[in-house]
């Protein structure tokens, strides 16, 4: 009994002392920035995660978003106190979610900008290129953005297809092909999710009309950063 007992409080008090998770954005940081970053963070106590997934919302400034379940309610206050020794003022505090955001569990999510960060034109044909899957759907296919310009699809249950695409009002996929006659749209949405390894970037395509070569499902992509 007296072992178990240990071995009881021995878990109860590894758990307490996990330390907190901060999924450092270093997108726009220099090598050098990011590793002075880590190393006071980690000296703070934290453990850190890199990626260089988008930042969220549509205006890039620094941002922290937290996490509900922190365990010590000062980490907030610990992180932005350590990287103002960096000359970084996070404009934006948000809890659980910003745009499509957000974190769960022990952990915060911080994205830092360089104080002499200029801003560039991101590509959404850059976020749109990629391989995705059926998503929520009985039926098992795959399609294929390029770029070079052309898709292709392949389906379990049914011919493949491959034609050419394009970007419409910022806001559509287009995929075509003429013989045989594909005419199909896709809304695309764009949002990032964190768990406890990593910082995932995920791309869905709703489609918007349908075609008698291609399932009306939707698709998604996913990138581990």
């Amino acid at each position: 009994m007296k072992l178990l007992a240990v071995l009881i409080i021995s878990t109860l008090l590894l758990a307490c002392t996990t330390p907190t998770t901060i999924h450092l954005n270093v997108k726009y940081l220099e090598k050098e920035a990011q590793q002075k970053i880590v190393t006071d963070l980690n000296t703070a106590g934290f453990e850190v995660v890199t990626n260089k997934v988008d930042f969220p919302g549509d205006n890039l400034q620094s941002t922290i978003i937290y996490s509900p379940f922190l365990k010590n309610s000062e980490s907030v206050n610990d992180v932005i106190s350590t990287i103002k020794k960096h000359d970084y003022n996070v404009v934006q505090v948000d809890m659980l979610a910003n745009s499509n955001h957000w974190y769960t569990k022990d952990s915060i999510g911080l994205y830092l900008l360089p104080t002499d960060f200029k801003p560039a034109t991101q590509s959404i044909s850059d976020k749109i290129i990629g391989d995705y899957v059926t998503h929520d759907c009985e039926h098992d296919a795959s399609l294929s953005v390029k770029q070079s310009g052309e898709w292709s699809y392949q389906y379990s249950g049914g011919d493949d297809a491959k034609g050419n695409w394009s970007i419409l009002d910022s806001t559509y996929l287009f995929i075509e092909r003429d013989e045989p006659w594909i005419n199909l749209y896709f809304k695309f949405s764009f949002s990032q999710q964190a768990d406890m390894l990593s910082s995932v970037s995920i791309t869905k395509l709703n489609p918007l009309n349908d075609s008698s070569y291609i399932v009306k499902c939707g698709f998604i992509k996913g990138i581990r950063q």
